[in-house]
């Protein structure tokens, strides 16, 4: 399987830092896709995800969305907002 993100806009990239997730499947016929990190881009973006077996292909689109911000994002304004007087 292969997982593409788009190249501008809302996305982001997976642990090497490409666009493209290859990946293969268990003895269930699953996969999984580990290491997507979000761009700062807020916005909806695609995944397109392909598959092949025994010379059928496969092709889907993922619609997803990044409507706000990271956990980490979030404990560093926490961690800010402590700083100041109340």
């Amino acid at each position: 399987m292969t997982a593409m993100l788009q190249h501008e806009g809302p996305g982001g990239v997976f642990g090497d830092h490409n666009k493209i997730l290859s990946m293969t499947t268990d003895e269930k016929g699953q996969a999984v896709g580990r290491g997507l990190r979000p761009n700062k881009i807020i916005g909806q973006y695609q995944i397109l995800v392909s598959a092949s077996y025994r010379g059928r292909k496969r092709v889907n689109f993922n619609h997803n969305a990044r409507t706000s911000i990271t956990t980490r994002e979030l404990q560093s304004l926490r961690q800010m907002r402590s700083l100041l007087p109340p």
